[in-house]
């Protein structure tokens, strides 16, 4: 009798467990579904007069990033052994963000372990190249609406290469927009915001 007590404990404990293990996974499986694909808070790249990412202050570390976001960073590991100076290292979001429906991978690139730009990058695909111009138009008259006149603005065109950029500026801080094409490269577009070196 004593036996089948304790057999009947161990499996109800085991039930236990496999039921809190499964809601477990359930809640991480919405968790991480909810933020897959998140919509880029195109309106929240500025706080107090400066232009920051998500509240983030500049000069934090991965991990203070990492606690701070609402989703996942990991090292950008192509990035870090191809790309970017000395004493830099890149970070990426594990799921993608979005932004008027076009998706973008997301870089947080830290120097000398410190944050210093958010960059996302739009990358459009041959079958999403008619587009891409009517896409940057729409976002940089959003930009232009919510930050004001540009400081600077840019176009530049030759027969193998072509981009055009807005950038804003503070004293310390600078937001910028900057499509570019090219005869061996698919049009891309990229948002950064960052502190200035």
């Amino acid at each position: 009798m004593r036996k089948k007590k304790h057999f009947t404990g161990f499996i109800l404990a085991v039930a236990i467990a496999l039921g809190v293990l499964a809601v477990g996974c359930i809640f991480l499986f919405v968790r991480r579904g909810k933020h897959s694909n998140v919509e880029i808070p195109l309106n929240r790249l500025s706080e107090d007069g400066e232009y920051k990412f998500e509240g983030l202050e500049w000069g934090i570390s991965p991990e203070e990033a990492a606690r701070h976001l609402p989703y996942a960073i990991e090292l950008d590991e192509y990035r870090n052994d191809y790309e970017g100076p000395a004493g830099t290292t890149f970070y990426k979001a594990e799921d993608g963000l979005v932004l008027n429906g076009q998706s973008a991978v997301v870089t947080f690139e830290f120097q000398d372990s410190e944050l210093a730009i958010v960059k996302f990058d739009f990358h459009f695909h041959q079958d999403e190249e008619q587009g891409y111009e009517q896409w940057f138009e729409t976002v940089s008259a959003e930009m232009l609406r919510l930050y004001g006149e540009e400081s600077r603005s840019f176009e530049n065109a030759n027969d193998r290469f072509q981009s055009k950029g807005y950038i804003w500026e503070t004293e310390q801080t600078m937001l910028q927009i900057v499509w570019m094409t090219g005869e061996s490269i698919y049009p891309g577009i990229m948002i950064g915001v960052g502190r200035k070196p």
